[in-house]
């Protein structure tokens, strides 16, 4: 059992330093997927062991740790509630979503527990948001929050909207058009919310708008303030950034982030192996088959720092790795002994 109030000695990580168009340095930070999944067919990893696992990877040097959102089609631990005991365990490590389904959540409450979030870690949240994949699965977590499908996307863009009206207090937010106030949805006409995010600015809302879908990409900078994509080549994420910059939106800073699926191993067919293991029990098809929508590299130590190396090639600011989730502490010590050191220097 975690001690309440445990705090470890800080140990920053050095993000991997990269030269910007301006001249400046631009720090990439490398972040972590906590496993939080739960059911009888993906063994139960436990709230004591996924709070630990987070301060071990605070410990080690990670950036950040995230955890997802899936109410019934890959049940897990909720969320926010997950990061909620994280960040009274932790000091500075970043806290973050990927992906919290936006649309089956209500915004008034959504945006009550990420302010109170946000306030338990002292502004180190950033929420990944988006739709979640179009699976039967996902239709029917939808149809169970009595969400209508075909609403879901003006649900999702209307609740961040929502939530960030309802963060402020000045006489703009509170005018009953606001955005995100009075839609078809729901009417927010003179509903003023605390608690407030720990900062005026609020946590960062990350689109996980995917490369493939232009009018998905053509959203980011309009009501984003980051991209989260889990794109299976580091091209295609080159090619969407280029799309988000050409947008006549793309005016403000937005931060370029990338959500992979990792397996590193001495052995590079046992990486390989492992990997394609753990897509087919979460996904039930191949990694090779995987590969053609997302992000999944299994190899060795120098293949992995290569294919890394290819995303921050390409732009990519923070790295969120998922990675195979049996014996996910050793996993973890192995991206911390080989692979970040050679990202760090």
């Amino acid at each position: 059992m975690i001690a309440a109030g445990l705090r470890l000695p800080r140990c920053r990580s050095k993000a991997v330093r990269k030269t910007g168009k301006q001249g400046y340095d631009i720090m990439t930070k490398i972040g972590v997927l906590l496993p939080t999944r739960q059911g009888p067919d993906h063994g139960h990893v436990t709230a004591t062991q996924t709070i630990a696992q987070a301060v071990m990877a605070e410990k080690l040097g990670f950036d950040s740790v995230w955890v997802g959102e899936s109410v019934l089609a890959r049940p897990r631990f909720d969320p926010i509630t997950t990061l909620a005991a994280v960040a009274t365990q932790t000091s500075h490590v970043g806290l973050g979503t990927a992906i919290l389904m936006g649309p089956i959540h209500t915004p008034v409450l959504l945006a009550q527990r990420l302010a109170t979030l946000d306030c338990l870690c002292e502004g180190r949240l950033t929420i990944g948001i988006g739709l979640g994949a179009d699976t039967p699965g996902a239709r029917r977590e939808y149809a169970t929050a009595g969400i209508p499908y075909d609403q879901r996307l003006g649900r999702l863009i209307q609740t961040v909207q929502a939530c960030r009206t309802l963060w402020r207090s000045d006489p703009e937010a509170m005018a009953d058009d606001a955005p995100g106030r009075q839609t078809k949805y729901w009417d927010l006409r003179g509903v003023e919310l605390y608690p407030k995010p720990f900062s005026n600015a609020g946590p960062q809302f990350w689109s996980s708008a995917s490369p493939f879908v232009e009018k998905a990409l053509a959203r980011v900078p309009r009501l984003y303030d980051g991209w989260l994509p889990n794109p299976p080549t580091a091209e295609l994420f080159a090619s969407g950034w280029q799309t988000i910059s050409n947008s006549p939106d793309a005016a403000r800073p937005l931060t370029r982030a990338a959500y992979l699926t990792l397996c590193s191993d001495d052995d590079s067919a046992r990486a390989r192996t492992l990997l394609d293991r753990f897509c087919r029990d979460y996904y039930g098809y191949s990694v090779a088959d995987g590969q053609k929508y997302q992000a999944f590299f299994g190899g060795n130590h120098a293949e992995c720092i290569d294919w890394l190396k290819g995303y921050i090639a390409a732009g990519a600011e923070h790295i969120v790795l998922r990675i195979p989730d049996n014996d996910y502490t050793q996993h973890l010590e192995t991206l911390a002994q080989h692979i970040l050191p050679a990202l760090h220097n």
